[in-house]
């Protein structure tokens, strides 16, 4: 099976599947409603003779508390693939003392008994316009969590694991909607605005795959590292507030409140109190002031040893400057005691020693136009968010493959990911690009983010690092339930699109006019901002324009004989300041100045000023 870009997909079980089998590929079949049909069609002629009518109940039950892909009945064997481990129970009703879920069809007669009475039973993920007690599908649960869990979720008081729709649960004896493989061929589903073909659509690109090196920490955003479903689905560089856990702090201590007796789960509910924690920001914090991407080649990268990009020659060219790194605004540097070569910038660590190209590589780059998030001017940040007007994206086609570079985006925008199927959505055309697209903003929309972004600073800064800057605050109110870049974005652009494709999120807890939509490639995230801009940006300014004035008196009177102004433009460089104490080693002071002045400043002019430039 291949699955296209933003295709979700369902499979059945062959007739031949045999539970504890590890070899998938011999146990799933895209045939869904044929398998399902087959099954039927077994069961009517167990009841030979079947004529008239019959009434059939089903009842679905986990035959323990999780359900491990992969596992067999004897539970957990290491030998098998763990893909993802559910404890979703969905009904009130206990069935052996097990939670689970019963449908019921009455009087069927043997005409009727075909895909459309199917009994089924399905996780449905949310969509972006639920009913009552709505969430941000995206934002307040993790769709691709490997464990997930309902107890967890016990301080949303859901009825069933915050991802999936709570619409298919209890006892129901009407008609299920199957999969019409005519509008949705071969098990693909529908999902977005609805799992139905009328307003759902068949593809929705949330995630991209890098096929290239990584140049900003912004794109971490698509990584898979959330474990647990009470995470958000996308976790670095985000900064939502998590439902569960108090403003004021990054973790929370609760207890099982889901698993009660009226659910029948009381023997199964977790004893005592466990923690919370909030993910995103604590990888924000730890993240974003430690680490970068220097896209400096390296031969345990996705490289052969005989890469051209890997040689001497080639970083020759990159000190001199005849060609770029896949970050244009890294520049070579080659401080004082190192050399810009291959056996400095690809040398292995070894060992827990804190040598070698990953520790020492970013001190022999400088950033060309570091932008301070700090700045209050409303031109800079309208200049900044503009750097991506007008940029080119690269066009899939229906397969998945790379056909061209289509360069009709007339706006801003700040890509998700790097392939689309579709193109630019703008804010009151709100089209089918809201699932398979991206965003694009005109003039007066990043003139408005830019002005937003200005008073939230005002208002919470000055920020000492970007992790700070990323990161929600933790106190009550709205600092507290997201980073700064996320507040001005949903006060501006994120407002007031279509209906038809999105909803509020009313849920107890979700600050007001919060969108179901959040997170869908048609509202912005502020990890789109990052990963377009991230790499250039800095909560502090690296150079500097110094005015001097010093003045000439005459003996103690006050009598000026003569004054004098200068200017100095001075900038911070990698290069620690000398100490008699230090390494003789450059690279190790490097890492890790001894001295306590730190890193050390060269200026770059100087010049006298006449009295009528001051």
């Amino acid at each position: 099976m291949t699955l296209g870009p933003g295709r979700a997909h369902v499979c059945a079980f062959k007739s031949n599947a045999t539970i504890g089998n590890d070899n998938d590929s011999l146990n799933y079949d895209d045939r869904v409603r044929d398998l399902t049909l087959e099954s039927i069609y077994d069961i009517r002629e167990l009841q030979s003779g079947l004529r008239g009518t019959v009434s059939m109940k089903v009842d679905f039950i986990f035959e323990r508390p999780s359900m491990l892909h992969g596992a067999n009945s004897n539970g957990y064997n290491a030998s098998h693939e763990v893909a993802q481990a559910m404890w979703a129970p969905c009904a009130y009703e206990a069935v052996l003392n097990n939670p689970g879920k019963t449908i019921e069809k009455n009087n069927v007669s043997s005409a009727e008994l075909n895909e459309n009475t199917m009994a089924s039973f399905a996780f449905k993920l949310r969509s972006t316009r639920e009913g009552s007690n709505s969430i941000r599908p995206l934002i307040d649960s993790n769709i691709r969590a490997m464990l997930c869990n309902t107890r967890w979720d016990s301080p949303l008081g859901l009825d069933c694991l915050a991802a999936y729709s709570p619409a298919n649960q209890g006892v129901i004896e009407e008609q299920i909607p199957q999969m019409n493989t005519v509008d949705a061929p071969k098990g693909y589903t529908y999902w977005g605005a609805s799992d139905e073909p009328f307003d759902g659509f068949d593809r929705v690109i949330l995630f991209d795959i890098p096929r290239d090196d990584l140049v900003s920490l912004g794109q971490l955003q698509h990584a898979s590292i959330g474990r647990f479903s009470y995470e958000p689905t996308y976790i670095v560089g985000n900064s939502y507030a998590n439902l569960r856990i108090p403003l004021t702090d990054w973790r929370a201590s609760i207890s099982d409140t889901f698993s009660t007796a009226a659910r029948g789960l009381g023997n199964a509910a977790i004893p005592g109190r466990f923690n919370l924690y909030d993910a995103s920001y604590l990888v924000n914090e730890e993240l974003w002031d430690s680490y970068i991407f220097t896209t400096i080649p390296q031969v345990a990268d996705n490289r052969s040893g005989d890469d051209p990009e890997l040689s001497d020659a080639y970083l020759d060219a990159l000190l001199a400057g005849e060609v770029r790194l896949p970050n244009a605004r890294f520049l070579p540097y080659q401080p004082p005691g190192s050399s810009f070569d291959k056996n400095t910038l690809q040398m292995a660590s070894s060992g827990r020693s804190k040598n070698g190209g990953f520790y020492h590589n970013a001190g022999h780059l400088l950033v060309d136009g570091a932008f301070n998030v700090n700045s209050t001017s409303v031109d800079a940040w309208e200049a900044f968010l503009s750097g991506t007007h007008g940029l080119p994206y690269r066009k899939l086609d229906s397969n998945g493959r790379v056909t061209d570079f289509a360069s009709d985006v007339e706006g801003v925008r700040f890509p998700r990911v790097k392939s689309v199927l579709g193109g630019p959505m703008e804010t009151d055309r709100v089209d089918e690009n809201y699932w398979i697209g991206f965003r694009s903003l005109d003039a007066d929309e990043v003139r408005k983010l830019a002005v937003q972004i200005v008073t939230v600073i005002k208002k919470r800064g000055p920020f000492l690092t970007l992790g700070e800057f990323v990161n929600r605050q933790l106190e009550s109110g709205e600092e507290g339930q997201r980073g700064a870049l996320q507040a001005a974005l949903d006060a501006t652009v994120n407002q007031g699109l279509d209906s038809s494709f999105e909803k509020e999120a009313n849920a107890s807890g979700i600050p007001q006019y919060s969108s179901q939509g959040a997170g869908f490639p048609g509202q912005l995230l502020q990890g789109d901002v990052l990963q377009a801009l991230s790499p250039c940006m800095t909560v502090r300014s690296d150079s500097f324009t110094i005015r001097a004035y010093g003045e000439s008196r005459e003996g103690a009177g006050s009598k000026v004989l003569a004054r004098v102004w200068c200017e100095a433009k001075v900038q911070r460089y990698p290069d620690p300041v000398k100490d008699a104490s230090g390494s003789p080693d450059a690279l190790t002071e490097l890492i890790e100045p001894t001295s306590r002045f730190g890193r050390s400043f060269r200026i770059l002019s100087f010049r006298w000023l006449s009295p009528n430039e001051i």
